[in-house]
């Protein structure tokens, strides 16, 4: 077992948020609370946090819209409820080998990244620093039989961590 987790980070004022009204803002429809656990990769399945400054919306098709298809739809409403100068999009199925973020900054998406079942699918957008970082690292093809023929990056403070390709944001 792995993670098994997404989400969209909204960067707002959450004060005097109520949960139910930004469901229904977000989604329009109606949402019945539960109080017990229900997995996000279920399309039913909405869960939703707040900090002081950041909301998160838990469910995978919602993520899945934005990651894959740029959903302008779920962005619209995103910005028509929030206007945030920050959204934060990602996911993390360990099971399945998925790995997704996407940075939206003002409206647009400067940097998105998705490897889903082990394979980089989608690599867009300006580096940030610390990729940069990694993706200047030693590099070597292994010849093992867990990684033949793979390309990984080793860590620069140990000469046995390493990471394959896919698995570096």
């Amino acid at each position: 077992m792995g993670t098994s987790f997404c989400g969209v980070v909204i960067q707002t004022d959450t004060k005097d948020l109520d949960f139910m009204s930004v469901l229904t803002n977000l989604f329009n429809k109606e949402f019945i609370p539960i109080e017990k656990h229900c997995d996000c990769r279920d399309e039913d399945c909405f869960f939703i946090a707040k900090t002081d400054k950041y909301l998160i919306v838990s469910n995978s098709k919602f993520v899945d819209e934005i990651l894959q298809n740029n959903s302008s739809y779920n962005m619209d409403m995103i910005q028509k409820t929030f206007v945030p100068k920050f959204v934060f999009v990602f996911e993390e199925y360990d099971s399945g080998g998925t790995y997704s973020y996407a940075v939206i900054l003002d409206k647009k998406i400067v940097r998105k990244f998705r490897s889903i079942t082990y394979g980089i699918t989608v690599d867009e957008g300006e580096l940030y620093e610390i990729e940069s970082k990694w993706r200047g690292l030693p590099t070597k093809f292994m010849n093992d039989e867990d990684y033949e023929h793979e390309k990984v990056y080793f860590h620069p403070d140990s000469e046995t961590e390493f990471y394959t390709e896919e698995s570096l944001p």
